[in-house]
């Protein structure tokens, strides 16, 4: 709940303003998708995810794209996870750092908002009639979101 409201909150007095050299603009209300435990409810997930998407959308103007976005994240992230996280391990874990260490984590963080964003912006262009500014903006965005993502997860960690 405290992971919701602060992102929420952050993204809409100051995320929403960003927008470096008219392609990156970070999209980290996706980092919240990336903090669910591996055996959370889907359903869930999916529920919370739309949910921030919503707040997202009512911030920035963006009728039902974050929400969008956001509810994909949380479909596809479970499977992400998996690629990282042996059947073996803990039921429960929690990705993070400490946790996945840095050899995984940033990688399964690479790929879940690489697949945020694409769908964020997939649904934003509703086409692909200029590729070349959909893949700037994928690319800048997910770098942006990245550096903003793991420099919370350094603070996390402390």
């Amino acid at each position: 709940m405290g992971w919701f409201a602060g992102l929420a909150a952050l993204w809409a007095v100051l995320l929403v303003r960003i927008n470096l050299f008219g392609v990156a603009a970070p999209l980290l209300f996706v980092y919240f998708v990336a903090t669910f435990r591996r055996n959370y409810p889907r359903w869930a997930a999916m529920a919370w995810s739309f949910a921030l998407g919503l707040c997202a959308d009512a911030a920035s103007n963006t009728p039902g794209m974050a929400a969008a976005s956001m509810t994909f994240a949380a479909f596809v992230q479970p499977y992400i996870l998996s690629l990282f996280v042996q059947r073996e391990e803990d039921g429960d874990i929690a990705p993070s750092l400490s946790t996945l260490g840095w050899g995984k984590y940033p990688t399964y963080l690479f790929i879940l908002v690489a697949a945020h964003h694409t769908a964020f912006y997939a649904v934003e262009a509703f086409s692909l009639a200029d590729p070349l500014y959909a893949l700037e903006c994928v690319g800048g965005s997910t770098a942006l979101t990245m550096a903003m993502a793991l420099a919370i997860e350094m603070l996390r960690r402390k």
